[in-house]
């Protein structure tokens, strides 16, 4: 069995390490505050300390459980300008609902350099990692990904490993399964609490959080047969990357790009294209359904997907993550050709677009509606548009009969830059000033 002893979500000192044994029930520290919560938090700022009232501000808890740590993530209320969220200890934050912090202060966040120290509180918001929760019986942590779901049988363990590891416990009752995956239901998340990032370029982290990570996303691969697992190509930093979070929650996984080469960090130099594809995935291991593939290569992202999921192919990814040109209009139906297995520029083939020319234009890659139906096509449904970025779909054996977006990709018609820079935010309208005239307002 697992043994495990308690970090208490209460005042006072950490507790000593404590052995768990049948008929000793214990609890391990738990984060007090759900998904949509609302919560007075440290703001921080120039000149603030926390004992200071002015310092704190009113917001929305943006991610709930799932990644087994103490932090929360909190969206502001009324933030015109400056940061909209911000990633925080647990214990700065209190709840209306409770009116208590969301995590004591003298809870011990595994988040923290100090990992095996007395960091507590405020030191661990300046880390970047994420990790387990579990103190075990020889003095170590894991996290929830690494506790067998067979734990979740044992009666004197269930209560604690429901609070600290819902999703385990959740999967562990329908024998490694989760229930089916509703898009209907998942949407109103992400139009409030898809707005927030860790590492990725926009707010790809919120949408995979709250599709992949909190109880009720779509069913993952269970530990008896490895664990989830992601694939990234196009991945140039951390700091950029689709994928970061997801590893930092304690994911196996591979990345490729065609210059960086970092094996110890998964990352592999590889020039994805159509022909090769499947073979480079053989070559390093990737499962037959990985769990997410993000593709982010500014050219050939949907041929290379077609590619991947070709009849015969082994693979059969469940998430789907393809950046689209955000600066084709919604109703365009354009993409670069590259049946050859490489962009136009670089096989010789010529432009395939004849209003945009090669030389005046940054045009790549493919609109929105070409990806939506390259999905379609080898059975996958968009379930969620990072607005200007990535359109997520989700395999249709995984998704709820019925339960499809009540609009379809209609809902997201004015996720492009068609009639001006500004529906993106991100002030790089200069990247598609030569793309049509009236590409920019």
């Amino acid at each position: 069995g697992v043994v495990v002893s308690e970090l208490q979500a209460m005042a006072g000192v950490v507790p000593p390490r404590q052995n768990w044994a049948p008929g000793v029930p214990m609890r391990p520290f738990e984060v007090g505050c759900r998904l949509g919560d609302r919560v007075t938090a440290f703001f921080g700022g120039e000149g603030c300390e926390p004992e200071e009232r002015r310092c704190w501000r009113n917001g929305t808890i943006a991610d709930g459980p799932g990644r087994g740590d103490a932090f929360v993530t909190v969206l502001w209320d009324g933030r015109s300008s400056g940061q909209s969220f911000w990633r925080l200890h647990a214990s700065y934050a209190r709840s209306h609902r409770t009116g208590r912090r969301c995590l004591q202060p003298q809870a011990i966040s595994p988040s923290s350099r100090c990992y095996d120290g007395s960091c507590t509180h405020f030191s661990d918001v300046v880390q970047d990692q994420i990790g387990g929760v579990l103190r075990m019986s020889d003095g170590s942590r894991k996290g929830c990904d690494e506790v067998p779901e067979s734990a979740c049988t044992v009666p004197e363990a269930v209560e604690f490993l429901q609070a600290a590891c819902p999703l385990l416990c959740q999967r562990a009752a329908m024998g490694g399964k989760s229930n089916c995956f509703s898009p209907r239901r998942a949407l109103p998340l992400f139009e409030r609490y898809a707005k927030w990032k860790w590492y990725s370029q926009a707010m790809q982290d919120s949408v995979i959080h709250l599709l992949l990570l909190r109880p009720g996303g779509v069913a993952l691969t269970p530990r008896s047969q490895g664990g989830p697992f992601y694939v990234e190509f196009g991945y140039s930093s951390h700091a950029l990357s689709n994928t970061e979070y997801l590893d930092r929650a304690g994911w196996r996984g591979v990345r490729f790009d065609s210059e960086a080469h970092q094996p110890e960090r998964g990352l592999f130099r590889e020039m994805v294209t159509i022909a090769n594809v499947v073979e480079v995935f053989q070559r390093h291991g990737v499962p037959p359904e990985p769990d997410l593939v993000s593709i982010d290569i500014d050219s050939c992202d949907i041929w290379v997907f077609m590619g991947l999921t070709r009849p015969g192919s082994p693979f059969r990814p469940k998430v789907m993550q393809i950046e689209y040109n955000r600066h084709f209009d919604f109703d365009d139906f354009a993409c670069l050709r590259c049946q050859s297995g490489l962009p136009p520029w670089e096989n010789g083939t010529g432009w395939p677009i004849a209003e945009f020319g090669p030389v005046q234009s940054l045009t790549y890659g493919a609109s929105l509606k070409v990806v939506a139906q390259a999905l379609a096509l080898r059975g996958y449904s968009v379930v969620w548009v990072e607005r200007c970025y990535d359109v997520f779909a989700v395999r249709e054996d995984l998704l709820c009969p019925g339960e499809g977006l009540p609009r379809g990709l209609e809902h997201f018609r004015d996720f492009t830059a068609r009639r001006g820079e500004a529906r993106c935010g991100d002030g790089i309208e200069w990247f598609a000033r030569n793309v049509g005239g009236d590409r920019v307002a």
